[in-house]
């Protein structure tokens, strides 16, 4: 499984792998089961965790999905902080999450996404896919032609990407 192939499905709760898509919705399967589902894209939209953010006061932009739970998982696998259960009180729900990420835009991330969030950490830990959000090492290419100029039709390289909706 990669990580791109995470999604999140609308109206659904729990995280999905991406299997495919038809012109009407996509096929997913949820994680720990291995049946296959569709899910009508007018009904149920689904976004890929990669393209996710939370927003933060600090960055217009928002912090990537990804780094927030690559930082809950690793806080938990640390034993510096334990993923919370996502049914406590509003305030220890937000103050676990000001641990995770100080510079959230506590007006514009509700009580809901974090509780979501949480329960995707959860689940990921539990499904021992932690691994998927490790910062990728680089490549022995990389790390060799690290400092050496490109010619500008490298650096032109296409770059396509496939959503699921």
């Amino acid at each position: 499984m990669e990580l791109k192939n995470l999604v999140s499905i609308n109206g659904v709760s729990g995280l999905f792998q991406y299997v495919g898509q038809n012109k009407a919705g996509i096929i997913a399967r949820q994680l720990g089961s291995d049946r296959n589902q569709y899910f009508p894209s007018r009904t149920n939209p689904s976004a890929a965790l990669m393209g996710v953010t939370v927003y933060t006061v600090n960055n217009e932009y928002g912090t990537p999905l990804t780094e927030v739970i690559h930082t809950m998982l690793k806080a938990d696998a640390d034993g510096t902080l334990a993923i919370i259960d996502s049914g406590s009180d509003q305030p220890i729900l937000r103050e676990y999450f000001f641990a995770i990420l100080p510079m959230h835009d506590p007006e514009r991330v509700s009580f809901r996404d974090i509780k979501k969030m949480i329960k995707w950490a959860t689940i990921l830990r539990d499904q021992n896919l932690a691994y998927l959000f490790e910062p990728a090492a680089p490549s022995a290419a990389e790390t060799t032609n690290k400092g050496e100029e490109t010619s500008e039709e490298e650096n032109n390289t296409e770059i396509t990407t496939e959503t699921a909706e």
